[in-house]
């Protein structure tokens, strides 16, 4: 099923009940969006999008199925968490130079998931399982600490403490608002 294809809930909710488990207290904190460099993405009632909802995220893209996303839009959003193929396909962008995690290299590994070689989205793919909990490890580290060693060596996982009440800050007053918080 490919990553934009219409799901099958029944597989996420039995796959993953660890998951669902150790996030069930905690309300959406992160945005997140899943680029390629065509600009097609996954929208609503697709894999990525119940994935994310697992993971209690909201994917930034309001579209139904797999629809070509405006690099504008993407910028003017400002995902927390982005999935790509590799670092370089986000912060080599010009597209994408007025992200603030390109412009401030240092948020760059914890804010791109990269998609190693063998990771897929794909329900079926043999990898899916690996990508879901590394993904799971990259979010919420300190929630999935084994999980973490599956992580990429590009992407070193979100840092969880950066988490706080009402945003999430960057360090230099560039804040998300957000009106959930994070109750492990």
């Amino acid at each position: 099923m490919p990553e934009g294809a219409p799901h099958d809930k029944s597989v996420l909710e039995t796959v993953f009940p660890e998951i669902r488990d150790k996030l069930k207290d905690v309300r959406p904190v992160y945005t997140a969006y899943f680029h390629s460099d065509d600009w097609q993405s996954p929208g609503k009632n697709t894999t990525v999008d119940e994935v994310f909802k697992l993971l209690k995220m909201e994917n930034i893209v309001t579209h139904e199925g797999l629809e070509q996303v405006s690099p504008a839009m993407v910028v003017d959003v400002e995902p927390d968490l982005i999935i790509a193929d590799s670092i370089e396909s986000i912060v080599e962008n010009p597209a994408l130079s007025g992200l603030h995690m390109v412009s401030d290299t240092a948020h760059i590994p914890h804010h791109i998931f990269v998609m190693k070689e063998g990771y897929s989205f794909y329900v079926a793919d043999p990898g899916f399982r690996d990508t879901v909990a590394a993904f799971a490890a990259f979010a919420y580290p300190d929630t999935f600490p084994l999980a973490g060693a599956m992580v990429d060596d590009h992407g070193e996982g979100h840092d969880e403490g950066e988490r706080e009440e009402g945003g999430h800050d960057h360090g230099d007053g560039h804040s998300h608002s957000h009106s959930h918080s994070h109750s492990p």
